[in-house]
């Protein structure tokens, strides 16, 4: 497909630098690179978190008391302070 596309002056210049380093035309530098770029997105995708049934078992609108449990409970686990 041919297009015409306006590049940033920092993108065509990055463009380029690949370009020149790997002795690729810019047009295949330019495909590499967009493939790249759009591998890359879809990996960093994170998959949705469930969803859980219930109510939540500990409230963290409190931080300071929710860290207060825990280190509580990690007294507890190894037999106090």
């Amino acid at each position: 497909m041919r297009t015409t596309v306006t590049l940033d002056e920092d993108v065509a210049a990055a463009i380029e630098a690949e370009r020149v380093g790997t002795g690729e035309t810019f047009r295949d530098a330019l495909n590499r690179l967009v493939r790249r770029g759009l591998r890359r997105q879809d990996a960093a995708d994170p998959p949705p978190l469930p969803l859980l049934a219930g109510a939540p078992q500990v409230d963290v609108t409190d931080i300071s008391q929710v860290l207060g449990e825990l280190a509580d409970e990690h007294l507890l686990e190894r037999g106090g302070p």
